[in-house]
């Protein structure tokens, strides 16, 4: 059982003020606020603290508590487990009306003789985001187990582990963006403020009451729907753990597939496919699918020869992410559609190799529907659609999305009496990156990060530049292009970790009072092969939402010392 109240407070600082010594023709003095100009004395008026106040938002609460029962039982070949849990949170901030949590869970499993394995598991959990007919939802799952190397037929010395698995469940989220309460129609007026209880609403007017004037009516600003539900997501995996001789070589390999239903799409998500005399924003709806497949791979191999123990491992992941339904218009072309592509993915126009580098390749270039203003030094767009046009319905989706499809990790080691050296490798490939804003040479506060790639813009006496030049001010051209090079190839390896470190061992350790000594020198983040202009592997954009820079991965060196007393 846990508590929380929480109270915040504040109080403004006015600050020192410079104030300006004025005499007039009588002898008076007086002080007024410091110009800047030829005054003939100043004053410091010291600052003050204003009153402590507090404002609605000021009080947080937090109520959770959980109760939870286990049970576990041996006898003869049989190991049987049980878990009871439920838990429920409470949490409100300044008048708002509460939040609600809730969830019971059960667990059993069951062992027998170390052979066979399984394991059930069901979720009932509860969410105020949904009206009472799907508030709660069930999420089962099943596991199964069997242990090979211990049947009698297939028991060999060599032969350490082998285990064959396979799991299915349902995981149910309501993680998505909405509004609160989005199953109930909201009200409100034409500028989008939503009603409130015990206020009046006048021509122009908001207030408890009415002096003249006329009563504006209210709209349905937000259209409720009751049958909002869980996002709910099917999982399976069958997969394979060994290891034979003595542990010298392991591994494991899972498959994979993820089919997630129900998934949430938003009112401006579905509205290309409502139309406008619908008269209102599109409802939000459960109606998007998605699909996930992959599997990884893991092993490891490692000996020792004369107390020198070497090691490495590597691991690989290959996991595709597709839109199986995202309610697309139907006259759409299927290449501008996001169904059958994966989420993420790049949708632009893509221009062919070069540029328009004169007058004359403009005139004979595909016209632009929009007069964008067009100057040699432009890009050469493909008229994707073959119309005789550039215009958006030249874009489609190609290369990745931002999230790897495929990630692999290499790390290896030797150690030697108290030495030891750790070298880890970590890289990525089919990848896509947008770097969009590096490349706008815009006269904004972003600017000094188009240096990067200066050298390389097009112009008339670079006419080998790979990447369009972009109009002063950072007016371009009209065009959502992928400009050669605003999208990137994503991919790359990084020499992630290295360590190398050594443990002393002696009497004179004692002699010292320490039980351990251990120096090492370490490095992260050392090395870094890629395409991208810049080590910014976590961004899809180089600025955030908010347009803060993100800093490029950092490079660390460190020496430690261990020492145990």
């Amino acid at each position: 059982l846990s508590y929380d109240n929480r109270l915040y407070s504040g109080s403004s600082i006015n600050e020192i003020q410079l104030l300006a010594k004025s005499i007039d023709r009588d002898g008076n003095i007086t002080y007024n606020p410091a110009s800047g100009g030829s005054d003939l004395d100043f004053y410091a008026k010291p600052g003050t603290i204003g009153a402590e106040s507090f404002s609605v938002g000021s009080t947080e609460d937090r109520l959770y508590y959980q109760g939870q029962v286990n049970y576990a039982r041996s006898f003869g070949k049989h190991d049987i487990t049980a878990l009871a849990l439920m838990s429920r949170e409470q949490s409100t901030s300044g008048s708002e009306f509460p939040h609600y949590r809730e969830d019971w869970v059960g667990r059993l499993t069951y062992g027998y003789d170390d052979r066979y394995f399984l394991e059930a598991n069901g979720a009932y959990n509860g969410s105020e985001r949904f009206a009472a007919k799907y508030r709660f939802g069930f999420f089962p799952s099943l596991g199964l187990g069997w242990m090979l190397s211990n049947e009698s037929f297939i028991k060999q010395p060599w032969l350490d582990k082998l285990k064959l698995r396979y799991s299915i469940g349902t995981v149910g989220s309501d993680n998505f963006t909405s509004p609160r309460w989005s199953y109930n129609t909201q009200w409100g007026l034409d500028g989008g403020d939503i009603a409130t209880f015990g206020t009046t609403y006048t021509n122009g007017a908001i207030g408890p009451g009415i002096v003249g004037g006329t009563y504006q009516q209210l709209k349905e600003l937000v259209i409720g729907n009751p049958d909002l539900q869980w996002e709910v997501s099917q999982k399976q995996n069958i997969g394979l753990d060994f290891s034979v001789f003595n542990g010298t070589f392991s591994g494991t390999v899972d498959v994979f597939q993820d089919d997630r239903s129900n998934v949430f799409m938003s009112a401006s998500q579905r509205a290309s496919n409502i139309y406008a005399y619908f008269g209102a924003a599109p409802v939000a709806a459960n109606i998007g699918k998605v699909q996930n497949k992959g599997f990884e791979i893991s092993v490891k191999l490692q000996h020792t020869w004369s107390g020198v123990h070497c090691w490495v491992d590597y691991s690989f992941s290959h996991s595709k992410e597709n839109v199986v339904f995202a309610e697309d218009p139907q006259f759409r072309p299927a290449y501008q559609k996001s169904a059958g592509f994966p989420i993420g993915q790049p949708f632009k126009q893509v221009e062919q190799p070069g540029f328009n580098k004169s007058w004359d390749d403009l005139y004979g270039s595909v016209p632009y529907e929009a007069n964008a203003g067009r100057l040699p030094g432009d890009l050469a767009v493909i008229d994707f659609n073959s119309d005789g046009v550039i215009n958006s319905s030249d874009g489609f989706r190609y290369g990745f999305n931002s999230r790897p499809e495929n990630t692999y990790n290499i790390t290896t080691g030797v150690d030697y009496k108290g030495l030891s050296l750790m070298v880890q490798f970590f890289g990525v490939y089919d990848v896509s990156q947008d770097f969009s804003s590096i490349l706008g040479l815009s006269s904004d506060s972003r600017a000094p990060e188009a240096n990067i790639l200066i050298n390389n813009y097009w112009t008339p006496s670079n006419p080998n530049g790979v990447y369009a030049i972009s109009r002063a001010g950072g007016t371009g051209n009209g065009l959502t292009s992928s400009y050669r090079g605003k999208v990137f190839d994503g991919s790359y390896l990084r020499l992630k970790n290295v360590e190398l470190a050594y443990t002393f061992s002696g009497k004179w350790l004692k002699t010292l009072n320490m039980s351990s000594l251990k120096m090492s020198l370490s490095g992260n983040n050392l090395i870094f092969w890629s395409k991208m202009p810049d080590d910014k592997e976590a961004a899809v954009n180089i600025y955030d939402q908010t347009g803060t820079t993100l800093y490029p991965t950092v490079r660390i060196v460190k020496f430690g010392l261990n020492v145990t007393f």
